[in-house]
């Protein structure tokens, strides 16, 4: 089988373009979007189309669909092949959108020949000729960019076209054919588990089954018969309790009438005689109740009279204006004074042990260690001032320090070296003390003058005083504090002694206006116990007339415009009633449950008619349970017998198997052996031998300098892929079991390779373009380099992409427009 003119209708990017092909190798060349994976994705599609059938598709299927439906027009989407068999040509036209215009005709007697290779999905898969299927086919004759190593992957999905290739090349004919035989007798005498198989498994199933549903049936007819027979007695008894619990519950009505119209006719007799006029209205709740109400509330919401505070707020205040305002200025010496007057100290005392020592050392020039330790007071003196917020004057006392350290050092070493100078004196730092002293002063607002001490003690003084001014001014926080409290304090009890004032006010206006002539010099209490006396004797005169009206109102609705005679005449009657209704029902038992009524008990009568009715309609519907029985046990029987051959032949068929797998092992040493021929060339002698798993298509290679042997899935990337590349070359040459040649679809096959096995692979798919066609997509300028050498015409083509998915005038074997005929 070779491709003549591959054409995309409408595939990805390509528009009614085509490729004309050649029976040998066609080499296609062109740059990045050039449309060389669309290409051979079409190819692949226009020879297997694609799965057709509910659900949803596979991943690989809608990564496809994905990338290279079209977006213009999505519904759009075909491609057509003309395909050279053995003995004829085809074309093959894949309706990839809609799958219904799909179709394989015979260009040489104008036939529809689809049959052939219309998978049960209603597609039609060329790979049927070679006897594959489209998977398998794109496993291992297509070889996309990357995919290498895909045959590896769906080795399981393999293993069947192995087998068959196995049974093919001749290894186990006599095993394949009595497996063959084995299963053809399965099909006759027991047939497949299916839905849709009509051998005698499923039929002495599906007879079973149908037994099974007529027993079930029966069965169903006959509980439902019992049920409803069961309802319909239970019907009749609840028509019967509901007749009794009517005749109780009208006895009952007419007692309870009778009892009722009696009550109503003697309190109607015993309120007539109490109210045998109507009560005056009652007198409408007057302003004086309310008045006293009022005081009486007024009174027991007063608040508690509240003492005053022992200071008052005026006295607080004229202790608040007598304190002083808060001075300005140090109240405690500044640590850069101190550390100055502590730095002055220290020079003095250094300046008179100077003069001491040299009085008794003579012209011996050693120096004191007193103007280092001077310094470094100075340092210190000037640092805690900067940290104190004096920046002046601890710069000052800084640089002083400096300066003291540096003389101290020149001092000393002179002294090791007697020919140096004389460095500062005693004196000098004395005088630079003095001066870090007045500036430290001066910095904190202190005068200087003339006498440092002085000075010194002056500002001691003057923070003394300050911090005593303070202390005083800090009382009035606490001062503003009590002040604040004594206000509150005093506002409350004002307060408090005016609402008091105005609620006994209130209660004195309440009792006069209630009792006018009472003592006006009672006391609060005495008053609050008049009024409420006043308001329990108003109380008790207001309920009786409610009472009264109340007990006439209800008179008016007793009688309801009759008279007392009428209500005792009606109570009579219904009495009589009563007694009538008793002698008419005879003695009723005392059933529990509620009374029934009329309209319940109707529902009842047509629930028990209508059961009655259904029994009967069930008991025609009834069936033989027994004959079920006995037809579910004759039709176990039957289908036991077939399980027990379909047992029998199926273990024959597992030993069968068994030896047929352990057959098919023979197709690797043929994949080892055709990899093996063309490996030492591509790895360049690297590796000599190769193995193949026919479990899981592993490879592992040996090494042509050690003899080691080797996993061909570590090796680097590009070793492995051509290894992968000869597996599936040997498959391809081994799996097609039919008379014709599978064609390989090559993608950028020699990506990973360098320039030497480049070469090799190259020079390998020509020895094998001489019995199959190969089509090899490439974007390597070195491959069409290579191909312009080697492929001098017929049957091989150079084909060249222009990044256009279109034409290309240069190339040896062009992509043309559709209706070309050139």
């Amino acid at each position: 089988m070779w491709i003549e003119r591959i054409t995309a209708r409408a595939f990805g990017a390509l528009r009614d373009q085509a490729l004309d092909l050649g029976p040998g190798l066609n080499v296609v060349y062109g740059p990045n979007e050039a449309g060389k994976t669309t290409w051979h994705a079409a190819i692949r599609m226009a020879l297997t189309g694609v799965r057709r059938g509910r659900g949803s598709s596979t991943k690989e299927s809608a990564a496809l669909e994905e990338q290279h439906r079209p977006w213009d027009d999505p519904d759009r989407w075909a491609v057509e092949a003309i395909v050279r068999l053995a003995d004829r040509r085809i074309d093959l036209v894949q309706d990839l959108a809609g799958k219904v215009a799909c179709r394989a005709t015979d260009l040489d007697l104008g036939v529809d020949v689809s049959a052939e290779i219309t998978r049960p999905d209603g597609t039609p898969d060329a790979s049927i000729w070679l006897g594959l299927d489209r998977d398998a086919f794109a496993t291992t004759l297509s070889v996309g960019q990357g995919e290498m190593l895909a045959v590896a992957e769906n080795a399981a999905a393999l293993q069947e076209h192995m087998q068959r290739a196995a049974a093919a090349h001749g290894t186990d004919a006599t095993a394949a054919g009595a497996i063959e035989r084995l299963r053809e007798h399965r099909r006759r005498a027991v047939g497949a588990d299916t839905a849709v198989a009509k051998g005698p498994l499923r039929t002495a199933m599906r007879d079973l089954a149908a037994r099974e549903d007529e027993l079930a049936d029966a069965r169903r007819r006959h509980a439902a018969y019992l049920e409803q027979l069961a309802a319909a007695d239970a019907a009749a008894a609840a028509l019967a309790e509901g007749e009794r619990r009517l005749t109780r519950a009208r006895l009952a009505e007419a007692e309870a009438s009778a009892a009722a119209a009696r009550t109503r006719a003697e309190r109607a007799t015993t309120l007539a005689q109490r109210h045998p006029t109507a009560p005056p209205e009652l007198v409408a709740r007057d302003a004086q109740a309310d008045g006293v109400a009022a005081a009486l509330a007024a009174w027991r919401a007063r608040p508690t009279l509240i003492g005053v505070p022992a200071r008052s707020s005026a006295t607080i205040e004229s202790e608040l204006a007598s304190l002083p305002a808060a001075p300005d200025g140090d109240r405690d010496p500044d640590p850069s004074v101190v550390a100055a007057v502590r730095e002055l100290d220290l020079a003095e005392e250094a300046e008179r042990a100077a003069g001491a020592s040299s009085v008794r050392t003579g012209d011996s020039g050693a120096r004191s260690p007193l103007p280092l330790l001077g310094g470094a007071g100075l340092l210190v003196a000037g640092i805690l001032a900067v940290v104190a917020g004096a920046p002046i004057p601890g710069a000052l006392l800084v640089l002083a320090g400096i300066a003291l350290v540096a003389w101290g050092a020149v001092g000393r070493s002179q002294s090791r070296h007697p020919d140096a100078a004389v460095g500062i004196s005693a004196a000098e730092r004395s005088a630079t003390a003095r001066a870090g002293l007045a500036a430290a002063l001066e910095a904190r607002g202190a005068e200087a003058g003339t006498d440092l001490r002085a000075a010194v003690a002056n500002y001691q003084e003057a923070c003394r005083r300050r911090a005593e001014v303070a202390a005083a001014a800090a009382a009035g926080d606490a001062l503003r504090r009590e002040l604040a409290m004594a206000r509150d304090a005093e506002a409350l009890a004002a307060d408090a002694a005016r609402r008091v004032a105005e609620a006994e006010a209130g209660l004195r206006t309440a009792l006069a206006a209630v009792e006018p002539h009472a003592p006006a010099d009672l006391a609060s209490e005495g008053i609050v116990h008049r009024l409420e006396e006043w308001q329990r004797r108003r109380q008790t005169e207001t309920e009786g007339g409610e009472r009264a009206i109340r007990e006439y109102e209800e008179l008016t609705g007793l009688l309801g415009g009759r008279t007392v005679a009428d209500l005792t005449a009606e109570a009579s009657q219904l009495a009589q009633h009563a007694d009538d209704l008793q002698r008419a029902a005879g003695p009723t038992p005392a059933t529990p449950g509620q009374p029934a009524t009329a309209a319940e008990v109707e529902r009842l009568r047509e629930t028990a008619a209508s059961l009655a009715g259904a029994v009967e309609v069930r008991q025609a519907d009834l069936l033989d349970v027994a004959a079920a029985e006995e037809g579910v046990a004759a039709a176990r029987t039957r289908l036991e017998r077939v399980n027990e051959l379909a047992g029998l032949i199926d273990e024959t068929l597992a030993l069968l198997e068994s030896a047929q797998r352990q057959v098919h092992r023979d197709l690797a040493p043929l994949l080892a052996a055709a990899i093996r021929e063309w490996l030492p060339v591509l790895s360049d002698g690297a590796y000599v031998e190769a193995g193949v798993n026919p479990a899981d298509l592993s490879i592992e290679v040996k090494e042509g300098r050690s003899g080691a042997w080797r996993q061909a899935r570590l090796l680097s990337e590009g070793t492995r892929e051509q290894i992968y590349l000869l597996l599936r070359i040997a498959m391809a040459q081994h799996l097609v079991t039919t008379p014709e040649v599978a064609p390989m679809l090559l993608d950028e096959v020699t990506a990973q390779a360098d320039s030497v096995r480049k070469v090799a692979v190259l020079d390998m798919l020509l020895a094998m373009a001489a019995g199959r066609q190969l089509v090899l997509f490439t974007h390597d300028d070195d491959v069409l380099a290579w191909a312009a050498d080697h492929l001098t015409g017929e049957p091989h083509r150079i084909i060249r992409l222009d990044g256009r998915a279109g034409t290309s005038p240069e190339a040896t074997a062009t992509a043309v427009p559709v209706g070309s005929r050139t």
